[in-house]
């Protein structure tokens, strides 16, 4: 094989699912000064949660490429980590990113100890079920202000804006949080 390429073949595993999925068996440049570890850590796929006490938007991304899934409505606790857990494992992902509603004097509010409390009980039923992920509460300071101009302001898309918040709490995780 030719060091400046990497050859994609059928194999499935964690790592290359994605990689899979979007370039198929073609050859892909090797970045100059990258080794295998950094292309590991960009096709590694994150969940990121932006948590109210109605919705829950999602989004789904890896380095560089962040998407808004469709928002879930909130039913029963059981319910929402069942759905969250099924997720996660339907989408393969290492980890995920849940927005934390910090106040923007650093305080933390009553929506910040509602969404610390879910972190805290999704991360328990995740190690019954045996899932093994990453879980990160993420500082989402201004995300939904974002979101909505993003968005718009109808009062139609508010699912809208929970998924984008989602995805702009990635980003910004994917950019600033990531270090590995």
């Amino acid at each position: 094989m030719n060091t400046n390429y990497y050859e994609c073949h059928s194999e499935r595993s964690e790592e290359s699912s994605i990689f899979l999925k979007t370039y198929g068996k073609r050859k892909i440049p090797r970045p100059a000064g990258l080794g295998m570890t950094v292309i590991k850590n960009f096709m590694k796929k994150y969940l990121a949660l932006d948590v109210s006490d109605k919705r829950i938007g999602l989004a789904l991304g890896m380095q560089g490429i962040c998407v808004p899934m469709a928002t879930y409505q909130r039913r029963a606790l059981a319910q929402d980590l069942l759905f969250l857990a099924e997720k996660i494992q339907e989408e393969g992902v290492v980890g995920v990113v849940m927005g934390q509603p910090i106040n923007m004097d650093g305080s933390v509010g009553p929506m910040a100890t509602k969404v610390a409390q879910f972190f805290e009980q999704l991360q328990k039923f995740l190690q019954q079920k045996g899932l093994r992920v990453e879980l990160v509460l993420w500082d989402e300071r201004l995300s939904t202000f974002a979101a909505k101009e993003a968005v718009g302001h109808v009062k139609k898309q508010k699912g809208a804006v929970d998924s984008m918040a989602a995805k702009l709490i990635l980003e910004d995780y994917l950019s600033h949080g990531l270090k590995k």
